[in-house]
């Protein structure tokens, strides 16, 4: 199984956002953000996002709340 956990890049080591317990020797993926690139991914995740929540099927429940 993968999990996902918050960390930091800090001089040289990578500091975690809680403690956890990683057993010796597991491997791990390391990907990471660039800073200032963050705004690449949030825009990418909005489009996939408005075409989920913005369309009109989803219209008829706007007209309910308006009742």
């Amino acid at each position: 199984m993968i999990n996902t956990i918050n960390a930091i890049y800090k001089n040289g080591r990578i500091i975690f956002d809680s403690d956890i317990a990683i057993p010796d020797e597991t491997k791990v993926f390391v990907s990471y953000f660039e800073n200032g690139n963050d705004d690449f991914y949030l825009n990418s995740s909005e489009y996939s996002l408005d075409k989920i929540w913005a369309n009109e099927e989803d219209d008829i429940y706007e007209e309910l709340l308006k009742k």
